[in-house]
């Protein structure tokens, strides 16, 4: 019975320090940059989302996000973007 608790345990910390979540289940910071996401663009007042290109790494994204807002000239009005990981289980505004 001992040995179970103990692999148990052993299994947990390995499960917990390799992935890519916190104890909340949201990604970690220190693979904001490692990860791909796919970006999305929202115009002021619109519901409709408009993908723009995958890219690694969350600084990249914002990038994106904010070239196409000056290439559309809407950089001054309330549009927004979200990053969501090419695995689609996180969501990084």
């Amino acid at each position: 019975m001992r040995l179970i608790i103990v692999l148990a345990l052993i299994g947990y910390v390995i499960f917990r320090y390799s992935s890519d979540v916190d104890s909340d289940g949201y990604l970690k910071l220190d693979r904001y940059e490692k990860v791909d996401v796919d970006v999305y663009f929202y115009f002021q007042n619109s519901p409709q989302e408009y993908y723009l290109d995958t890219v690694t790494g969350t600084s990249n994204c914002g990038d994106v996000a904010y070239s196409y807002a000056y290439e559309k000239r809407v950089q001054s009005t309330r549009w927004s973007y979200i990053c969501i990981t090419t695995d689609g289980l996180h969501e990084i505004r």
